[in-house]
């Protein structure tokens, strides 16, 4: 019987080398629960990126909208010598996904570092209730774009109504906003 994944913190974040075709696994872990997404990724250089980590509740109503800035360089490769197994690297007999961050660490695999490079709410007061796109400008800017639904909801009977802004009271709209990082 398979059973599923009990770290819900646990994201698997997958390089591809188009030169050799070679893959690549790292893990990184979310601050958030379960209900929180990593959606967006943006290379900075081969081994630093920025990521994305946010919940869906709006910004006003206490969401998490952060960016996180990693580095994979210093990280385990947990993509397993045997590329013939179907069910990947293990520990003690699990796969990654059912294993605490104590097991993984105890089992000598390093998690990708990451630091925080920007809070949304706290720095800008994202009212949103989630944002999917990053675009890294240079310079310690970044363009984040918010997903708007297209302004719509279901109403709960599979009806759509305006998707309203519980800070503002206006409806949802695409919105870029620039943002300096650390």
């Amino acid at each position: 019987s398979k059973s599923l994944a009990t770290n819900k913190t646990l994201t698997r974040i997958v390089t591809f080398d188009i030169a050799t075709g070679q893959t690549k696994q790292f893990l990184y872990q979310q601050d958030g629960g379960a209900s929180d997404s990593v959606c967006d990724i943006t290379a900075l250089s081969n081994t630093e990126f920025l990521v994305i980590e946010r919940d869906g509740n709006f910004g006003s109503q206490g969401g998490i909208k952060k960016v996180y800035r990693i580095n994979i360089s210093g990280a385990s490769d947990v993509n397993g010598s045997d590329l013939s197994a179907v069910d990947g690297m293990k520990i003690n007999g699990k796969a990654l996904e059912q294993c605490t961050w104590a097991e993984i660490s105890a089992a000598g695999i390093q998690a990708v570092s990451k630091t925080l490079a920007v809070d949304l709410v706290a720095k800008i007061g994202y009212e949103h209730d989630k944002f999917e796109g990053i675009v890294y400008l240079g310079n310690n800017k970044l363009a984040v774009f918010n997903d708007d639904d297209f302004g719509i909801v279901d109403d709960g009977n599979g009806n759509p109504k305006a998707k309203i802004l519980p800070k503002t009271g206006k409806v949802d709209k695409g919105t870029m906003y620039v943002v300096d990082i650390k």
